[in-house]
């Protein structure tokens, strides 16, 4: 994993222009952030009592 992320690191600047490579770079911060807000409600909702048998 670590060989790959330094890879794309390497690669990313020679592929994308700037604008891109923030814009991707923060949509992928939020979504992250996005799920980090959701992921303990989802546990929550998951041990809720449904009444189904």
């Amino acid at each position: 994993m670590t060989g790959t992320m330094a890879g794309l690191y390497t690669l990313t600047p020679a592929l994308y222009p700037a604008a891109v490579r923030t814009t991707g770079i923060g949509w992928a911060i939020g979504m992250g952030r996005f799920g980090a807000v959701l992921s303990p409600l989802a546990r929550i909702l998951h041990e809720l009592p449904t009444g189904r048998s």
